[in-house]
């Protein structure tokens, strides 16, 4: 979920300002971190309070505040999930070569309305393609190659790299197409 803070923004827990970084990256909805507020509360007393207090002005919109209780892991973590969970076979991405290689031909109707539909084109020949084993976010050695499932390029890029990319700025966009990813659509690409 897309998380963005008001310009002008204080927050705080039990009477302490919160000091977080609630702008991201300029011009980027989104690429804000949650504020981590564990190290104001009160965790002794599971009875005692903890109020939080946000003060923002400055703006015409509505902002809502949400506050979760979550277990953070680790991008080696993350990997291993994304290894153990979800893997686009080899000749898923045999297929899809094979598909790709395969011409669209225009048949226009009689309103002029485009209709697109497959034909081998004769003419098309694949000899070979050129794919990169460097990380488009790191740009050492693909370790572990990954792509999303929504995605239409087989090019790869190392699933630790993007994970810990994501901890820093999280944009969730494919470093490759730069189209929004889920971590639920990542997965690991058997044929690279």
């Amino acid at each position: 979920m897309d998380i963005s803070f008001p310009q002008q923004l204080e927050v705080k827990v039990n009477g302490e300002e919160v000091k977080a970084n609630f702008k991201g990256l300029k011009n980027k909805v989104g690429s804000t971190r949650p504020a981590d507020i564990t190290s104001f509360l009160r965790r002794q007393n599971p009875n005692m309070a903890n109020p939080i207090h946000i003060t923002y002005a400055y703006t015409h919109k509505k902002f809502t505040m949400t506050v979760n209780l979550v277990k953070k892991r680790s991008a080696e973590e993350l990997t291993e999930e994304i290894k153990n969970r979800h893997v686009i076979s080899k000749s898923t991405v045999i297929q899809e070569s094979k598909y790709n290689l395969t011409s669209y031909k225009i048949i226009m109707e009689t309103d002029s309305i485009p209709v697109i539909s497959k034909a081998k084109d004769p003419d098309i020949v694949a000899t070979s393609s050129v794919m990169s084993l460097k990380d488009p976010v790191s740009y050492l050695r693909i370790q572990l190659p990954c792509r999303s499932n929504v995605c239409s390029h087989n090019q790869c890029f190392d699933a630790t790299s993007f994970l810990q990319l994501q901890e820093q700025a999280p944009t969730w966009s494919c470093p490759i197409c730069s189209k929004t990813v889920a971590f639920e659509s990542l997965a690991v690409d058997q044929y690279v």
